[in-house]
């Protein structure tokens, strides 16, 4: 059981499968199934496979943050997320040819109690959009994340404070809102590398400083919205705080990956 990374030892891709699947199996979120259960009861059937996202989240990052492998990779922004990509590809590939994700949803106490469509099941088995699912994260992240690092060293932050303020800026997540038809055309509107600075703004709140789209950019972003689009993460609610998601959490690990205190934005 190998990536193709080749500074990536076998041991900590063991490690990571193990840890990840773990998480998942016995993750007691019954609020968590129940959300999922209503999004797919509402026709977003692809809800069904967040546990199958997490799994491959979670594995990656431990890969990736792993003091044997963390200390390879350098600072540059898009290198990074471009190799969180590649580990997540492998870790969903990987999930796929062994069946390790129908494994999951059948052994965990409470994702085995979320009926199952022929066609989910069949999704199980769809290595291209699970593997779509599983990587936009990291996409997603790096657009939004290098954006915002550009914004704010423009503005003088310090550098050190940069992860943190973007990982607060959660209003950013908007962006994962789109409706994945749209995306070529958001991108074109947006940024093509990473978001631009044009759109987003400094906003001083009750917890600090934090980095917001701006009017203007809010409203060309809804036009890109349709009812039931974009990262199926965002519109779960996960535990008694409704405004948290597992995109929220995610996120704020994701930017401590990819935004490093001397982090190269090019």
């Amino acid at each position: 059981m190998a990536l193709r990374y080749p500074d990536i030892d076998s041991h900590i891709v063991l490690e990571a499968v193990g840890m990840a699947y773990d998480m998942q199996v016995n993750d007691t979120g019954a609020s968590l199934a129940a959300a999922i259960n209503h999004q797919v009861s509402e026709g977003n059937s692809l809800a069904i496979y967040i546990p199958a996202v997490k799994f491959v989240i979670d594995a990656s990052l431990h890969v990736l943050t792993h003091p044997e492998v963390a200390v390879t990779i350098p600072p540059n922004v898009r290198r990074r997320a471009r190799l969180g990509v590649a580990v997540a590809t492998d870790f969903m590939s990987m999930g796929v040819e062994l069946d390790l994700f129908r494994e999951l949803h059948t052994n965990s106490p409470i994702l085995s109690q979320l009926p199952l469509s022929e066609s989910q099941e069949h999704g199980f088995r769809d290595r291209g959009a699970l593997i779509s699912l599983g990587t936009s994260p990291f996409v997603d992240t790096k657009f939004i994340s290098g954006g915002a690092a550009r914004l704010l060293r423009r503005e003088a932050i310090e550098p050190t404070q940069t992860a943190d303020i973007i990982g607060q800026s959660t209003g950013l997540l908007a962006w994962a809102g789109i409706d994945k038809l749209y995306a070529s055309l958001a991108y074109h509107t947006f940024g093509k590398v990473y978001l631009h600075t044009k759109h987003i703004q400094l906003e001083t709140t009750e917890t600090g400083v934090q980095v917001a789209f701006n009017e203007n950019a809010k409203r060309q972003l809804a036009t890109f919205y349709s009812e039931g689009s974009g990262c199926s993460f965002g519109r779960i609610p996960a535990g008694s705080n409704e405004t948290d998601t597992p995109l929220v959490s995610y996120w704020k690990q994701l930017v401590n990956y990819l935004i490093q205190p001397d982090a190269v934005v090019a």
